[in-house]
């Protein structure tokens, strides 16, 4: 008896669920289970990053942040969405350049989007490539358990212009 139960309840849930598929027999089932998803997704955010540069105050808010172990050598990923000192919104990313542990920290910030895969102008680039061509000395990242911390940050953008961070910008990703 108990096996006829069981076998009906599983006919009767992938009935709702295939017909929560398809477009002609629309059901509650899979729109609450998106809104579930999309409600966890939404709720994972990592602690705000503010850092201060000689044009003011950029934040932003990780949506991703990750920081692992890539063949024998920590690797990170960090990027979401902020605002600019100027009120703009910004998209924020930073990882590892090259996955050499010898080299620094790649940080991009899109002006205008906040939004990840969109280009933004101004597109501000921080990175040893960057360093080297604006003749300052290449940034320092430390990492430290889930905490990617990079000191001597300068960004430059490719028709000229510089933006210098005072300070350290420090990335926690635990929850």
């Amino acid at each position: 008896m108990k096996k006829s139960v069981i076998a009906a309840a599983i006919v009767v849930a992938s009935s709702l669920l295939a017909g929560g598929c398809s477009g002609e027999s629309p059901s509650a089932v899979p729109e609450a289970a998106h809104r579930a998803a999309k409600k966890e997704v939404e709720a994972i955010r990592y602690k705000r990053v503010t850092f201060d540069t000689d044009a003011g105050t950029f934040w932003f808010q990780p949506s991703v942040c990750s920081v692992h172990e890539e063949d024998g050598s920590p690797a990170y990923n960090v990027g979401g969405p902020g605002q600019s000192p100027d009120g703009q919104p910004v998209f924020v990313s930073m990882g590892d350049e090259d996955g050499d542990p010898s080299t620094g920290i790649d940080v991009r910030i899109h002006v205008g989007v906040d939004v990840p895969n969109r280009s933004g102008d101004p597109d501000w680039i921080s990175n040893d490539h960057q360093s080297v061509s604006s003749g300052v000395p290449k940034s320092q990242t430390v990492i430290e358990g889930k905490v990617v911390s990079a000191t001597g940050v300068m960004f430059g953008k490719d028709y000229g212009g510089e933006l210098v961070v005072d300070g350290t910008i420090r990335v926690d990703c635990n929850l």
